[in-house]
């Protein structure tokens, strides 16, 4: 008998009530497992690619050529922080026409965000239907799913990834959803990023048995083009007032290119800033912020030496 404390659910498929959720998970385990089988209209929900712009020095290039290559066996990017490597799975989805979603991995992530969940029906509240999660619906639909600083994720979600990384029979076994088989897209492509550990914030070794089913490409370097990059985010109209001059662009774009090297080279700063900051600094001062309020606002804060970094920048723009 149910408790006061009891939630009753009904089965999607024979409406049969029962005296909690977990009867009733079992009662279709048993009964319906053909029949809660793979809804057709499930779609992925990732946005469409569109017209986007994408700037790779050689270096990027080089690595944007040999991941396609690697297609489509599982991809693991690890390597410096903010040196591209989202944009380079982007680029390969829109050069291949391969649809696109990605996850952003994190400590108190559950594994259902990637496989699904049991859900309550809205138009009853004791009927619960199987919602499938991020990684399931890529699997079904196709394309590339980014799972984004996957050493972040807790390692229990590494497990989930396993069947869908072996290179001889790919499979995903949903054993949440009564061990529903999910039928993968022949163009499925599981594609991971990974920062290196420590760095100021959570991060955890990537172990071994992922590694063996992944291949690796390790970033070295900044992949981007920077200059033409900035050329790009500069010729954007901003959300106030009137768009740069040329003139102006070009020397901004001159200027912080050099303040990028200088605290990636010199012997004072020594700080690596990322692609990421490079572009977010010159977004704020396009949107009308003074350069040295927008180093002190988006950049100087994320990095162990703030006042170096102020200091550099009040060489260019004091």
């Amino acid at each position: 008998m149910a408790t006061a404390t009891t939630k009753r659910a009904r089965c999607p498929v024979c409406k049969e009530v029962f005296d909690s959720a977990d009867i009733t998970r079992a009662h279709i385990k048993e009964q319906h497992q053909v029949r809660i089988g793979i809804n057709d209209t499930v779609k992925n929900t990732a946005p469409t690619n569109g017209n986007q712009r994408f700037h790779f020095n050689a270096y990027g290039q080089s690595i944007l050529d040999d991941a396609k290559k690697i297609y489509p066996r599982p991809l693991l990017f690890t390597g410096l922080t903010g040196s591209s490597k989202s944009s380079i799975c982007r680029a390969m989805s829109y050069d291949m026409e391969l649809p696109y979603s990605v996850l952003n991995g994190h400590p108190d992530m559950d594994v259902s965000q990637l496989i699904g969940q049991w859900v309550p029906d809205n138009t009853d509240g004791i009927t619960i239907n199987w919602e499938h999660g991020a990684l399931t619906k890529s699997v079904i639909s196709g394309g590339i799913f980014l799972f984004e600083e996957i050493n972040r994720a807790p390692p229990e979600s590494h497990s989930r990834l396993f069947g869908l990384a072996d290179d001889s029979f790919r499979y995903l076994t949903l054993t949440e959803a009564g061990g529903m088989e999910i039928p993968i897209a022949d163009n499925f492509w599981l594609i991971g990023t990974a920062n290196p550990t420590g760095g100021g914030y959570y991060t955890a070794k990537i172990d071994d048995a992922m590694k063996r089913r992944f291949a690796i490409i390790e970033i070295t370097d900044i992949m981007a083009d920077e200059k033409a990059m900035l050329e790009d985010v500069f010729s954007e109209a901003p959300p106030f007032g009137p768009p740069m001059s040329p003139v102006r662009a070009q020397v901004l774009t001159g200027q912080i290119l050099k303040f990028a090297a200088d605290l990636r080279g010199g012997d004072r700063v020594n700080t690596f800033i990322n692609t990421g900051d490079v572009r977010s600094l010159a977004a704020l001062i396009n949107n009308g912020l003074h350069p040295l309020k927008a180093v002190q606002y988006g950049v100087a804060p994320k990095y162990n030496k703030p006042d170096g970094i102020m200091e550099a920048a009040t060489g260019f723009w004091g």
